[in-house]
């Protein structure tokens, strides 16, 4: 099995947007995610907060 890394959020007490990725995250597979995975699952006016990550800092991701 090849390492990886877990992604999702949480609503609540509510797992939501999972997703498994092979290798590790980066820029590229966190504005993926959001874009693909949590975007589509949020309701207006939730909040995302995320923590402190360098790839959470790059511009698409902000």
């Amino acid at each position: 099995m090849t390492e990886g890394d877990f992604i999702g959020g949480l609503r609540g007490k509510q797992f939501i947007a999972p997703m498994m990725v092979e290798g590790y995250c980066n820029a590229n597979v966190c504005q993926a995610y959001i874009d693909q995975c949590l975007i589509p699952c949020l309701s207006p006016g939730e909040t995302v907060i995320m923590d402190n990550a360098s790839f959470h800092k790059s511009k698409g991701v902000k």
